[in-house]
């Protein structure tokens, strides 16, 4: 038999010899072993942690992969993986002053990275030399700029027509690109022009 209060095996007494307690004449089923519970509760919440692990480490992959490839983050991650801040880049364009020859021009390069948004040139210039101390600036994409330079009409980013003092102002398209800043003497037979010019592009990433 079994004590039913402690549950240690008594034999045939009256008495629990462990505990003192009364045991009846009945033979009294051995309580279920509680160790053998816990065990099992630790199994599931490890278990439970370890698929929770995995499901943000996939959500997380799957993020970065969405963003290498430029496309959009799937829904519902926003509250997994922290969002990405663009942050702002500023390239300043030439070094300041150029002379432009006569009946030649003179330019900048500008390249835009990979995966640029709100693009911005701005600047100001000033032209001295001549009788009308004048320059024309224009900002020309590549096919532009190979288009202009054989004589052909084409549109522009920017288009300061002939002046003497200007400023820059100039969206450009987002990602990938070269463009060219031109300072365009070609309508000066005779005279050279000095430009003083300050600049710089601006750019999300």
């Amino acid at each position: 038999m079994f004590c039913p209060k402690c549950g240690a095996e008594t034999g045939n007494d009256s008495f629990c010899r462990k505990c003192g307690a009364t045991v009846s004449g009945t033979n009294a089923p051995a309580p279920p072993n509680k160790t053998l519970v816990r065990p099992a509760y630790v199994f599931v919440l490890l278990l439970v942690l370890a698929l929770f692990g995995w499901y943000v480490d996939h959500q997380i992959q799957i993020e970065k992969q969405a963003r290498i490839s430029g496309g959009n983050v799937p829904a519902g991650l926003a509250s997994v993986v922290a969002p990405v801040i663009p942050q702002l880049h500023t390239t300043n364009i030439g070094k300041g002053a150029l002379s432009v020859a006569a009946m030649h021009f003179s330019f900048f390069t500008l390249y835009v990275p990979p995966g640029a948004r709100n693009v911005r040139a701005q600047g100001h210039f000033q032209a001295t030399g001549g009788v009308g101390n004048d320059i024309e600036v224009m900002l020309l994409n590549d096919e532009q700029f190979t288009n202009w330079k054989n004589g052909h009409q084409t549109p522009t980013y920017f288009n300061s027509g002939k002046v003497t003092v200007g400023d820059l102002q100039a969206m450009l398209p987002d990602d990938t690109g070269i463009y060219y800043l031109v300072f365009n003497n070609n309508f000066s037979m005779l005279t050279a022009k000095a430009v003083e010019f300050t600049g710089t592009m601006t750019y999300y990433q």
